[in-house]
């Protein structure tokens, strides 16, 4: 499935996802990925049941003021911990699936908003 257009004013943008796979540019992901505007990379994250802000600290090094967490193909609750620390840091927090973080992601980016998704693939 196409999700948006490339906006050049909008910096890097997800093509693509389908289950298991996220594509940025002309580049296919099969891993886990962050993506800010300016960057894109794996992350070495396995699952949110565990997910502690030392996981999420690649994706929290420029400071956003959202964070995106798609939890693959299915929402899932991350720990109440994760929820605390990244409140106490003025991070907002929206928890989805992949899917719906790789579309919210996109229309915030063309916002040109402080935005970054930690996707699971």
């Amino acid at each position: 499935m196409k999700i948006v257009r490339d906006n050049a004013g909008a910096g890097l943008l997800v093509r693509s996802y389908e289950r298991g796979r996220i594509r940025v540019r002309d580049q296919y992901y099969d891993c886990p990925l962050i993506i800010d505007r300016h960057h894109v990379q794996a992350w070495l994250a396995e699952n949110i049941e565990t997910l502690d802000l030392a996981q999420l600290e690649p994706a929290l090094a420029d400071r956003p003021d959202v964070l995106l967490l798609g939890c693959g193909a299915v929402r899932i609750q991350p720990p109440q911990r994760l929820i605390a620390d990244l409140g106490a840091r003025g991070i907002g927090l929206e928890v989805m699936d992949s899917g719906a973080a790789c579309r919210t992601y996109n229309i915030l980016a063309c916002e040109n908003r402080s935005v970054v998704a930690a996707l699971l693939a």
